[in-house]
């Protein structure tokens, strides 16, 4: 899969892209996203992200264009572009932008949302079968406690920082916690426990994002909704995130404390299996 942009459904080499200084996505965060990979050259999950897009949008009092038909439609089209061999892979990053307008904060000033798509080929797998380290960052995101809570935007502020704080301590992953100290999930995942053979992860009450990719898991092995805090994480036989374009990775340690054995698990190989199957199910 080579690198392309779609910009309104005009393909478009990445040099030659371009988009207003002051379409408001990039000055004020006022867009929403999704990221979607390919299995076999399809997309996984589509009509799953497109639906997620539009519930953001709509959280954000942001207009779709052509609705979710024409959100389908381009993601195919700059799919299809990039695609130099019919099974090649790679991912999408599908962003909605409420357009360029006359600076100020006020909606009614953007009249044009814009949708632009980014295809990518895919980056080096993780090392699945070392695993990764996290380290556990209270913070607040930007959506947190307004009317746009749950949206995908594409302001990620709080997640850039809280991984530049595990970067500093020789992790990969920052896992987030909110003002109660519970776990809500990772910078760019979704974050699962394994203990005494039960897979438990955060609910959709802590306010985290609901990933396609947890969804996906979900449906793959059973797991259970429960609370979850650093303590849990330091006790947890295994722990494992999801994304999209990850999968599913184990986490080896967390805030230093190793966890299981130090190496990702037979649960969490079990359920990367099953994720896989299910997701090729899901194209």
């Amino acid at each position: 899969m080579r690198r392309l942009v779609s910009i309104d459904g005009r393909i478009a080499l990445p040099e030659d892209a371009t988009i207003s200084v002051y379409d408001r996505g990039f000055l004020y965060g006022d867009a929403v996203f999704e990221t979607l990979r390919t299995y076999d050259g399809a997309p996984c999950a589509l009509e799953a992200h497109v639906a997620r897009l539009l519930k953001s949008a709509k959280r954000l009092r942001l207009a779709v264009p052509g609705g979710a038909a024409a959100v389908r439609a381009q993601v195919l089209g700059a799919l299809a572009a990039a695609r130099e061999h019919p099974t090649d892979d790679g991912y999408a990053r599908v962003m909605l932008t409420r357009g360029a307008a006359p600076l100020g904060l006020d909606i009614d000033l953007a009249k044009a949302p814009g949708l632009i798509i980014l295809v990518e080929p895919l980056p080096p797998p993780p090392a699945y079968d070392v695993g990764i380290r996290a380290v556990t960052v209270a913070t607040l995101r930007v959506a947190d406690g307004t009317q746009a809570a749950g949206a995908k935007v594409t302001s990620y502020l709080a997640s850039i920082l809280a991984l530049a704080d595990a970067k500093a301590q020789g992790a990969q992953e920052a896992i987030l916690l909110d003002g109660r100290g519970q776990v809500i999930e990772g910078t760019t995942s979704n974050v699962f426990v394994v203990q005494g053979g039960a897979i438990r992860t955060p609910g959709e009450e802590v306010g985290l994002l609901l990933g396609i990719t947890r969804q996906l898991v979900m449906e793959a092995v059973p797991v259970e909704t429960a609370a979850l805090t650093p303590a849990d994480l330091y006790a947890a036989d295994e722990i494992f995130i999801t994304s999209s374009v990850r999968e599913v990775v184990g986490v080896v340690a967390v805030d230093a404390r190793i966890v299981g054995a130090g190496v990702p698990g037979t649960v969490t190989r079990r359920v990367h299996d099953a994720y896989r199957a299910r997701a090729r199910a899901a194209k």
